[in-house]
């Protein structure tokens, strides 16, 4: 048996067969789900002669209403839940970033005579113009951070003992802190304290190896206080950390002028009337000397010498073989070279010198093979960089090769 209904939501007249009572029905006008309620339908054969869909009676009209708001309005229980877990946890965000804000804006009281009126801080239990009789409650309230700022702001103003007594109480609080020692430093050297600025960096460099910036401080000051040995072998050490091209441009150049120094000292002691050039390591000394100010030939007469006093001085061959490629003499270089690596297989710089002489003479395979051993044991050295690039041309050098060939 058919049944006529009107969709709740769009008025239309619909002709419906009796299996959809008590159940959901899909408008196709406006596509409104509803439930059809039996109660106040008409036949089907009255569409005919009424313009109306609608119940007579009004209750028939409101049941029919509710169950379509109520089905179209319904909402899941899911929803809900969601709804109040994101308002729990929205609200346990805000909460700790107010904790977080809070802690940020809490401050203590420095008191310090020294610190600029822009930079004091103060709390609400101590007025501005009260004495420091809280001084000590205040200070071990304080982090090791907030001394290292006091430190820093008295260095700036010129007060170095304060600097110094703050930065000693940020060491306290944190030992693990290498760039307070080396603050620290920095304000001992600038008081002319070079014993206490060198032990403040040589313990920057013990908690933290790879700080280049108290590496290259602890270089200066020896170099400052005539110890150039100790000078050169900080500096190398910066280099091998550093890869700022401005820090390592400046720790080259300054490791140049100390193996100066040190060669012309080396001189001054070997080329005297009073002492006898006999010895390998004197004539050695005099040929770096030589090499170092350009006499390539009497540098190679002078490691010669030692070579003629002590066949197994590697390091005369080395020398000898470097001198000799720029010179040119590549094949009398690469013999030297290669007797270097004879007499001491592990010598990294023998594989380098060897690499850039059959680089230089055309056997770019060989240089290859030299430059990747260089690198295999000697991985953190300061020349290894360069080489690894080095190694890419020359393989891309050899790819075009063999195109060609072909």
């Amino acid at each position: 048996m058919a049944f006529k209904t009107t969709c709740p939501h769009c008025g239309r007249a619909l002709s419906v067969q009796d299996s959809y009572l008590h159940k959901k029905l899909k408008c196709p006008k406006c596509s409104t789900k509803f439930i059809v309620d039996p109660v106040g339908q008409q036949p089907a054969t009255n569409i005919a002669r009424k313009t109306t869909s609608e119940p007579k009676d009004k209750e028939s009209q409101r049941r029919v209403k509710v169950a379509a708001f109520t089905y179209k309005k319904r909402w899941p229980v899911k929803y809900l839940v969601i709804g109040i877990v994101v308002g729990v946890l929205g609200l346990g965000f805000v909460g700790l970033v107010w904790t977080a804000m809070k802690r940020r804006h809490t401050t203590y009281d420095t008191g310090d005579a020294h610190m600029p009126p822009q930079h004091r801080q103060k709390t609400a239990k101590r007025g501005v113009g009260e004495p420091r009789a809280m001084e000590d409650a205040a200070e071990s309230s304080e982090t090791a951070a907030e001394y290292r700022r006091r430190g820093e702001l008295s260095a700036d103003r010129g007060d170095y003992d304060g600097a110094i007594r703050d930065f000693t109480k940020a060491i306290e609080a944190n030992p693990k802190d290498a760039e307070v020692y080396l603050l620290r430093g920095i304000v001992h050297n600038r008081k002319g304290s070079f014993e206490d600025a060198i032990a403040d960096y040589s313990q920057a460099v013990k908690v933290n190896p790879r700080l280049t910036g108290a590496w290259f401080a602890l270089a200066t000051a020896r170099r400052d206080n005539g110890d150039f040995e100790g000078a050169l072998r900080d500096y190398e050490k910066c280099l091998i950390f550093e890869s700022s091209p401005q820090v390592r441009g400046m720790a080259e150049r300054r490791i140049a002028d100390l193996r100066m120094k040190l060669n012309r000292e080396g001189l001054s002691k070997v080329s005297g009337k009073e002492i006898d050039l006999e010895g390998a390591e004197a004539y050695y000394k005099r040929g770096l000397v030589r090499y170092e100010m350009r006499e390539i030939e009497g540098a190679i007469a002078d490691f010669t010498r030692a070579i003629e006093i002590d066949p197994n001085y590697f390091w005369a061959y080395f020398k000898r073989g470097v001198a000799r490629i720029r010179k040119g003499d590549l094949d009398a270089a690469i013999a030297d070279l290669t007797k270097v690596i004879e007499l001491n297989p592990k010598l990294a710089e023998g594989y380098m010198g060897r690499g850039m002489a059959r680089n230089r003479r055309g056997d770019v395979e060989g240089a290859i093979e030299d430059y990747e051993k260089f690198l295999k044991l000697a991985p953190n050295h300061p020349q290894a960089p360069p080489t690894r690039e080095m190694i890419m041309h020359l393989r891309e050098k050899l790819k075009l090769q063999d195109s060609s060939r072909k």
